[in-house]
C-alpha cells in the first residue's frame, strides 16, 4: 500500500476530489496552461509562415528554424526552461509552444505553397495584397493543410503537457 494503492483506494480517492472539488479545479488550471501555450504556439506559427510567404528570407529562416528544432522533442528543452522561467506554469508554457509551433508553420507552409497559381493570380487580379490576399485567398486554399498542422500540434500538446507535469 506505500508503493502502489488498491484499485479500491484509487477509486475513493478519486470520488473523495470530485466530491470536493479538487480535482475539477486542478484539472482546469492543467488545461488552462495547455490552452495557453497552444494558442500562443498558432499565433507565432501563423507569424512566422507570413513572414515565410513574405519575403525569401523569411522562408529561408523558417526552413533553417525547423530543421533545426523540429526533430527536437520539445521535453528535451523543459531543463533550459526551468532554468530561464523558474519552477512554474511559464516553463511549462514555453514547451508547449515549441511543440505546437514547428508543426502548425510546416503544415500551414506547405499548404501556401501548395495553392494553385490560377488561384494566386485571381488574388492579384482582384488587387489582394498583404493580409487581404493571405485571408481571402491563401487560408482558405490551404485550409485542410492548416488544420492538420493544428490537429498534430494539439496532439504534441497534450502529450508535452503531460510529460512536463510529471517533472513539474
Amino acid at each position: 500500500p506505500l508503493v502502489m494503492p488498491t484499485f479500491l483506494e484509487t477509486v475513493r480517492a478519486f470520488l473523495q476530489r470530485m466530491a470536493s472539488g479538487e480535482l475539477l479545479i486542478k484539472s482546469w488550471v492543467s488545461l488552462r496552461v495547455l490552452l495557453q501555450g497552444y494558442a500562443l504556439g498558432l499565433v507565432l506559427a501563423f507569424l512566422i509562415t507570413m513572414l515565410a510567404m513574405a519575403t525569401r528570407i523569411g522562408n529561408d529562416l523558417l526552413e533553417t528554424l525547423t530543421a533545426m528544432f523540429n526533430p527536437l522533442p520539445a521535453i528535451a528543452l523543459l531543463p533550459l526552461a526551468l532554468i530561464w522561467f523558474g519552477l512554474g506554469n511559464a516553463s511549462i508554457v514555453f514547451v508547449i509552444i515549441h511543440s505546437v509551433l514547428w508543426a502548425v508553420a510546416l503544415n500551414t507552409h506547405s499548404g501556401f505553397l501548395s495553392v494553385s497559381n490560377t488561384l494566386r493570380m485571381v488574388g492579384r487580379n482582384y488587387g489582394l495584397h498583404g493580409p487581404s490576399y493571405v485571408a481571402k485567398i491563401l487560408v482558405p486554399a490551404a485550409f485542410p493543410s492548416i488544420l492538420a498542422g493544428m490537429k498534430i500540434g494539439w496532439a504534441f500538446a497534450w502529450r508535452t503537457r503531460l510529460a512536463a507535469e510529471l517533472v513539474v
